[in-house]
Order: structure tokens, then sequence, then C-alpha cells
């Protein structure tokens, strides 16, 4: 990717819409944005509403993993690492707005806030991080809205069009930090991975499954499994943990030589990054998001969504062939060095240079 000149760039006003201050992955990427947007000059908040909205998956064990991540914090979510303003609101309306600010609704939940706000002088945007399991006709009228939409795949673009009736405006990926994720030196790669999640889009039935159905095939590779969750009572045998801390999620990540995924959903997959950026091998459901990163037979291996015997299939041939091991674990690496946070970074000021030159445009004065 050719260098990004932003000198040449206005700065924004920007303000990121979220349902709450919680530990769920959207909360996160969005903090870690808007924390590079305000490093490079922007001005930059988050608002929520003071009546926070937790998705299925996200309200169990928050406490817990607080006390593991932050010790001794116990109230807040990512939030409390965001280096720009924080404003919460029990009517949109109450935030007051500049001339020209880029406001943007992160996910599903904020569409109807968006639609709410009633300054006219804003640039309003949806921002698409993936979609539900099950359709719901709640969602299809958040997004068939008519409203600027980015989102963080291109594999997502043609479904979120039909969705929308318009053309998405650009498409903004998620980013991995290579100073959280790489392979630990000395490390016992041997065992085979994998994240539980009650969430529905994760698919924690299916992953249970699969993890039982390892345990039968390869009795005698060490199976990993971390969470935010307590374990589930029908789990089999395997190491679990729960809430570890970054620098355990890498261990468990640089331990395992097979890392699965079996959600039926992904918007931008973030554990396939990590675990490619750790050296494992990735296998994955054939989810939108995880299409996004994968080719199949060259950086990782893609099986169909509930295909549990082609998942053993798949492991049994990375596990006897060290060659394509190997050679898919190097261009997971390959893979991952384009998905950084800077990347990322560049095309958002791209998006927002290009919705303020749009926004003057709209709003110029003509001359008499």
């Amino acid at each position: 990717m050719a260098a990004h000149d932003t000198r040449s760039m206005k700065k924004a006003v920007v303000t990121f819409m979220l349902p709450g201050n919680n530990w769920s992955g959207g909360v996160r990427v969005t903090v870690l944005m808007g924390n590079l947007l305000f490093n490079r000059g922007h001005r930059v908040r988050i608002v929520h509403p003071k009546v926070e909205f937790f998705p299925v998956g996200n309200l169990r064990s928050i406490a817990s993993r607080l006390k593991q991540v932050f010790p001794g914090r116990h109230e807040s979510g990512w939030l409390q690492t965001f280096a720009g303003t924080i404003e919460l609101y029990r009517d949109i309306n109450e935030i007051q707005f500049e001339q020209g600010e880029i406001v943007i609704g992160v996910g599903t939940y904020m569409v109807p806030h968006l639609q709410e706000l009633r300054a006219e002088h804003v640039t309003k945007v949806r921002y698409n991080h993936g979609f539900p399991a099950e359709m719901t006709e709640d969602y299809r009228a958040a997004w068939s809205v008519r409203m600027p939409t980015i989102t963080v795949s291109n594999t997502l673009v043609p479904r979120l069009e039909k969705l929308t009736g318009g053309a998405v405006r650009a498409v903004i990926p998620n980013g991995i930090d290579p100073a959280q994720y790489y392979p630990v030196a000395g490390a016992k790669r041997d065992a085979i991975g994998t994240i539980f999640s009650l969430h529905p889009n994760k698919a924690p039935q299916d992953i249970i499954r699969l993890v039982n159905r390892v345990a039968e095939a390869f009795p005698e590779v060490p199976r990993l499994v971390f969470s935010t969750e307590r374990r589930p009572r029908n789990l089999s045998d395997c190491g679990y943990e729960r809430c570890p801390s970054i620098d355990r999620v890498r261990e468990i990540y640089s331990q395992s030589l097979v890392w699965l995924l079996a959600s039926h959903t992904e918007g931008l997959p973030g554990p396939v990054l990590e675990a490619m950026a750790c050296g494992a091998v990735v296998i994955s459901t054939d989810n939108e998001g995880s299409l996004e990163v994968i080719k199949d037979g060259v950086n990782g291996l893609i099986v169909p969504k509930g295909d549990f015997d082609t998942f053993i299939e798949k492991i049994r041939l990375v596990l006897c062939d060290r060659t394509l091991r190997n050679n898919l674990a190097q261009a997971g690496f390959e893979t991952v060095e384009r998905f950084t946070w800077a990347n990322a970074a560049d095309r958002m000021e791209e998006f927002l240079d290009g919705a303020l030159r749009e926004f003057s445009r709209k709003t110029a004065t003509p001359v008499s």
C-alpha cells in the first residue's frame, strides 16, 4: 500500500455513537480508531446513551473481566482507554454538534438514534460491523433507511448494498496491534485452540460440538479454549480459561498449531488476525468476515458452516502435513501485515476528508 499523506487533509470533528461502555469488540475497536484519529489531530469524542444496550453474549462476566484485565476497576469498559471526550445522553438532541461535524453511529443499535438526530448541519454515517445470525425486521428497518454507510469488510458490501438500496461509501477494516499479538518465543506449539462465546453470531452450540468432536478425533492433542463466559457444562475436557489477560491470550494463540472459528457470521473477525499474527493456522467457517481475510488453501482453510466432518478432515490435514502447515502459517503472517491500525486510520481519514468536501459543496453559498 502506498504511503499515506495526510498533510493536505482538513482535520475533522468526529463523534462516534456507541450503545454503551462495555467490553464488546465493537466498543474496543471504536476506541482504538478514535484514539488514532485523536493522535492525528482530529477532534474526536464518543457519545452513548445513559441507558446502555448490551447485546446478547456481553451481559455475563463483565465484572470478572474487569478484575482480570484492569484490576481494581469495576465500573467501566473499554471507554476508560479513550483519549478524547466522552458524553452521555438521554436524548441525542441534547448533544451539541458543530457545523460540518461527522456523526458515526457504530452498529445497528445506533441507527435509530441517528434518525432521531435533528441537526441538519452535520453528516450522519452508519458504520456496519457485520450482520446478525438471524435477520430481524428491526435490523432490516435500521439498514433500509437512506443514509451514508461504511463497513469493515469488502465481503459484506453486496449484501449491505442490497439492504440499504445504496452504495457503500467506504470499506474501513479493523486492525491488529503487532505489539500485542506475535509468536511467543519458546512456546510449545502443539494444541488446537478456539474461543467460546454465547453471542448467537458466534454459534456457541457449534463451538461446543466442534471442541467435543476434536477431543474424540485427536485425544492426544491438547485443546485450549478461552472466553469471557463461564465454562459450558457440556464442554469436553480441555484447557479452559476465563477472561485471560492479553499476555495470556498471546500465549494461548502461540501454543496452538491450529486455531478454529465456528462463527455463523462475522464482520471482520479479530481472533482470526490475532491467531495468524501469533503463528497459528486458522480453520474457519465460510462466514463473510473470514472470507475477507482467508483465501482457502493459501493463508488458512475454509469450512462450510456447521460441517463438523470437514472441520475434522481439515484439522487432520494440517496436523499431518508439516509443509502445508508452515506455508499457511507464513502466508498468515503476510496477511496480517495488511490489517494494521495505521492502514485502518488512513482509510478512515480518506473517508472523512471526502465527507468534509461533500458537505462543503452542499452548503456552499451560491455566488450572485
